[in-house]
């Protein structure tokens, strides 16, 4: 059930009841469950803060801030369009710390326990050139690649995300059969260990840990998608849910999982809706609601989908923003589920 349609911000993140959103390159805090707000931080970046301003330009320009990460040290980092910024702790200026020097941002950033800092390229990179990993050993300030997957291994990759029971780094890449990788390191990337490899059923762009298993959603335009889980022991898989198209986004608290589709038309993939999914184990599952694609062009104003914040739920509900989808594209919502 929607309690609350929120115009005007996107939440990113919410960290110890206070809930950062995006509006343009703004970056607002609420500590009221978004009865008010005020200003976290503004983002030094001229020409796309510009950009984003106006919805639809901020659509068609890609100028929109994607994830944002409240260091252990209370300073923030958040990825803009062809850059990383980190704001120091009581600073209000995001300032960018590293330009994207290829494609136009990765898809997240991950910390982990020993304060780590991760990203891994992202880019179109249809010659497949080898693709970095970097990481930063001081909140983002500088960043050094730590690996590198070989020439004509894979197209790019989808997320570095960190794994509390074991703690693990994991990654996942793709796109096409034989680049869709899930591995770990256990030492900063000195040592890589590939979990699962292979065809369309290992491409994801994030994952979600269990105690004693994995929880992913695949993101494939070439096959249908369904919601798997391994087996952390002896690596055994098993499709938990078909749905409705590419899983691109989601969120977890202690055993619940939400995630949602992507409308991203093809041969097999043909709902003009963003679904969202929830499971309180992990193993069965139920649709909640659905959002439809707006009548603008996927092409020029991006592909249809809900994404969900860092730890977006909370008091049993959970937070989302929508993007290309009709009455909520550039809101949050808060949507009670229990």
């Amino acid at each position: 059930m929607i309690e609350k349609v929120i115009s005007g911000y996107c939440v990113l993140n919410i960290n110890d009841s206070v809930i950062y959103a995006a509006k343009g390159y703004k970056i607002y805090k609420s500590f009221d469950e978004t009865k008010t707000w005020e200003l976290d931080g503004i983002v030094n970046d001229f020409k796309f803060s510009n950009l984003a301003r106006v919805r639809l330009s901020a659509r068609l320009f890609r100028a929109e801030i994607t994830d944002l990460l409240v260091l252990k040290d209370g300073s923030r980092m958040l990825i803009g369009k062809k850059g990383i910024f980190v704001a120091q702790k009581d600073s209000k200026e995001y300032k960018k710390t590293f330009s994207i020097p290829r494609g136009t941002r990765p898809l997240n950033i991950c910390e982990g326990a020993d304060s780590t800092i991760y990203f891994g390229e992202y880019l179109r990179n249809n010659e497949r050139t080898p693709v970095h990993i970097y990481h930063s050993h001081d909140g983002g300030i500088t960043w050094k690649i730590c690996y590198t997957f070989k020439e004509n291994t894979i197209r790019h990759v989808h997320g570095i995300f960190y794994d509390k029971f074991e703690d693990k780094i994991w990654f996942a890449t793709g796109d096409l059969d034989g680049e869709c990788i899930i591995g770990n390191t256990s030492n900063d990337f000195q040592e890589v260990h590939i979990f699962k490899e292979g065809g369309q059923k290992y491409r994801t762009v994030q994952l979600f840990f269990f105690k004693d298993f994995i929880i992913y959603g695949t993101d494939t335009e070439y096959e249908k998608n369904y919601i798997y889980k391994i087996n952390r022991i002896n690596g055994t898989e098993e499709r938990m849910q078909n749905v409705q198209g590419s899983v691109m986004s989601g969120s977890t608290y202690e055993d619940n999982v939400v995630i949602s589709t992507t409308v991203e038309p093809s041969d097999v993939n043909t709902d003009l809706y963003s679904h969202i999914w929830f499971s309180n184990d992990g193993v069965n599952w139920k649709e909640l609601c659905s959002f439809e694609k707006d009548f603008f062009d996927q092409k020029y104003f991006q592909y249809g989908r809900v994404r969900f914040p860092r730890n977006a739920m909370m008091d049993n509900k959970f937070y989302l923003t929508g993007h290309a989808l009709k009455d909520i594209d550039g809101k949050t919502v808060i949507f009670k589920y229990m």
